[in-house]
């Protein structure tokens, strides 16, 4: 009886580690998919803060020259 007792525990618990196992593997393979899916997030957004860098240096460069157009003055021959 005693055999039996311990086999039956042995293999209630081995159920119970089977479903913690698999629980597991759920578990890491949604937090694999969330991972890829904030580096794909963290990719796109570094390459919209380059684009949105070089729209800014652009638009400097455009006032810059605004403004230096501005202050050149052709001079009035009268």
């Amino acid at each position: 009886m005693n055999y039996e007792l311990i086999s039956k525990l042995t293999m209630e618990e081995n159920e119970k580690l089977k479903v913690e196992i698999s629980l597991l593997r759920k578990r890491n393979e949604i937090l694999h998919h969330e991972t890829e899916t904030l580096r794909s997030m963290v990719k796109k957004t570094q390459e919209e803060k380059e684009f949105l860098e070089n729209e800014v240096e652009s638009l400097k460069s455009a006032l810059t020259f605004k403004k230096d157009q501005n202050s050149y003055e052709i001079p009035q021959y009268s």
